[in-house]
Parts: C-alpha cells; sequence; structure tokens
C-alpha cells in the first residue's frame, strides 16, 4: 500500500472515516490481512492523537475525545494511553466507577502490550496509581454516606465504622498533591511542576522577552508578549520538538519526527519542508520573531531554534509529550 505523505491536518474526521471503511473491506480479505492490520494501526493512532480535534482542529473536545478514544479501544482493547486517558477523562468528571476499570487496564497492560508507542511512561504509571487509589477511595465514602443514610441495617447491627475522616484526608491529600503538581513548566534548563492555574497565569501575564509554549486543556498556545495565536496539534508537537531539542549544534532534520508523526514514515524532504515552513508562516502572521533557522545536516534540510528568546513549555506530566520530547529531571 502507498504510503500517504502527508495526513491533511483540516479533515481528521474525514480522515478516519476513511481509513475505517479502507479496513472494513480489507478485513474480509484474507489475502489483505497484512494491510487491514496496517490500516487499523494508522485508525488506532489518530484516534489517540487526533481525536480530540476531530469537530475542530484547534478546540479540544472532551466529549468528541471520550468517543474517539472508546472507537480506538474496539480496535485495540488493551491499549494502554487510550484506557489512561479515559481514565482520566472519566475521573475528572467524577465518575469514578467508570474511571476504576480504565486506570486497572492501563496498568496491568504494563508488561502484556508490545506496541511500546502506547505504553505508560514512568510518571504515567505513578500518576495511574494515585488516581486509582483516589478513585476507589472516592467511590468506597460515596458508598459508605449512602449506607448511612439508608434505614436497613442487616441483623439490625449497627454499621461498622469505617474510620471515614482518615479517608477523607486521604482523598484531599492526593487531590491536592495532583492539583498542585499536574503541570510540568520547562523554563531553560529548569524543570518544575505546577497548577493549571499557575500556568494559565503565566500565559496570560506574557512576557516581551519570552516565548510561552502552553498545551493547555482547551487548545494549544504559542505566546509572545501581547501577542499569541492557537496551533494545531501537528504544529504545536513540532514547535515544542524544536524548543526542547535542537539547537544550533543540534538542527532536526525530518528523521527526529518519524516516530512522532506515524504518517510520515516515509515522509519525503519536500513534506518536510512544507510542514516546517508552514509552522514559520503560521508564527509570521502573528508577527512573531524568527526563531527557527534553516541549515543542512549530511545532506538533508535541518531547522533548529535560535534561543533569539527565552522560551518556556507547559504541559501537563502524564501527557505523552514528555515521553516523545523531554525526560524530566526533578
Amino acid at each position: 500500500m502507498k504510503e500517504e505523505e502527508e495526513q491533511p491536518d483540516m479533515f481528521y474526521s474525514q480522515y478516519i472515516s476513511i481509513l475505517d471503511e479502507m479496513h472494513k473491506r480489507l478485513r474480509v480479505d484474507r489475502t489483505r490481512r497484512e494491510e487491514a492490520d496496517y490500516i487499523k494501526k494508522r485508525i488506532v493512532s489518530n484516534l489517540i492523537r487526533y481525536g480530540t480535534y476531530l469537530k475542530t482542529i484547534l478546540k479540544k473536545d472532551e466529549n468528541v475525545a471520550v468517543h474517539s478514544l472508546e472507537r480506538a479501544l474496539r480496535y485495540d482493547s488493551g491499549n494502554p494511553i487510550a484506557n489512561y486517558r479515559l481514565a482520566f477523562l472519566s475521573y475528572k468528571n467524577r465518575d469514578y466507577e467508570k474511571a476504576i476499570p480504565y486506570f486497572n487496564t492501563a496498568l496491568h497492560q504494563k508488561v502484556a502490550y508490545e506496541k511500546k508507542e502506547y505504553s505508560l511512561n514512568e510518571q504515567q504509571l505513578y500518576y495511574a496509581n494515585l488516581y486509582l487509589t483516589n478513585s476507589c477511595l472516592h467511590l468506597a465514602t460515596q458508598t459508605q454516606e449512602l449506607l448511612e443514610k439508608s434505614t436497613i441495617q442487616v441483623n439490625k447491627k449497627p454499621l461498622p465504622d469505617l474510620e471515614m475522616s482518615t479517608m477523607y484526608r486521604l482523598i484531599e491529600e492526593n487531590d491536592t498533591y495532583l492539583q498542585q503538581n499536574a503541570f510540568y513548566k520547562i523554563e531553560g534548563q529548569h524543570v518544575s511542576t505546577c497548577s493549571k492555574s499557575d500556568c494559565e497565569e503565566i500565559a496570560s501575564s506574557g512576557s516581551a522577552d519570552k516565548l510561552i509554549l502552553f498545551f493547555n486543556d482547551r487548545e494549544n498556545e504559542v505566546l509572545f508578549g501581547e501577542k499569541g495565536t492557537l496551533l494545531n496539534e501537528n504544529n504545536a508537537i513540532m514547535l515544542c520538538q524544536f524548543l526542547l531539542n535542537s539547537s544550533k549544534k543540534n538542527p532536526l532534520t525530518r528523521t527526529a519526527f518519524l516516530e512522532i508523526f506515524d504518517h510520515t514514515e516515509l515522509m519525503k524532504k519536500n513534506t518536510f519542508i512544507k510542514r516546517v515552513g508552514r509552522l514559520k508562516e503560521k508564527l509570521s502572521e502573528s508577527n512573531f520573531p524568527e526563531i527557527i533557522e534553516t541549515t543542512s545536516l549530511h545532506g538533508e534540510p535541518a531547522y533548529y531554534f535560535n534561543e533569539a528568546l527565552d522560551r518556556i513549555v507547559m504541559y501537563r506530566v502524564d501527557d505523552n509529550i514528555s515521553e516523545q520530547f523531554h525526560k524530566p529531571s526533578r
């Protein structure tokens, strides 16, 4: 099967629908099983990466994300990252009963799951355990409260004391920790954690000498002083790669992005050049200073962050961005 040079960023939903129809037709033909498996892999990858953008390429939609992740699990039920994200969204919406089995599946697949690109990293494993613990505690307290309100008592004996004050304290402590350390903030070589509100304050205050890339819960923003623009997922991820992992001594060629964008496994030079060109054009349209320089490396077009500005990158600690680009040490 011929590899597409580039996924059309503006048509995530249509693109996934086309892949879905291709898979339906190929899977009934035993002689094309390998092609069907390849398409299945592409569907899962796109549902996980772009599912939250199926209504719009810029704004994240949690309801759409849930539907897309559930679709991904129909193709790959044990996928750790899809289970993890569904669990997190359920926890965020206080649906602890639904969150628990998703967290369990994500954690139990650590050894059995073979596809490393969807395995949980250490930070995600830590948070999955913490979220699972709190989900169980929340569910236990809710059940206890229902029992206490009930007029029915087995054998007319009083209900056992489950030391609710201790459980409430554990829940509060865990939730406080999760909220206060929800995001990584990478500024220069310094890595710290902070709350969502801290990140939003940094982004809203702006800075005349700092570039801020913020992967928030609604959209991906890049800001400079009073200037700002929204980036689609591909542009945001590409910019993040340049900001965190490139320099004049270490320019990045297309090979640096092959594992990040699954649909560019065989990306041609011209495709890579166009992708970077669109990112630079997007920044230029918002009157940002020139920050991405062009060079060459081993005969390949290469690009790097020129460090003309200081930069801050902020993203959720349990996001897979940390695994793709930067492994913070604290």
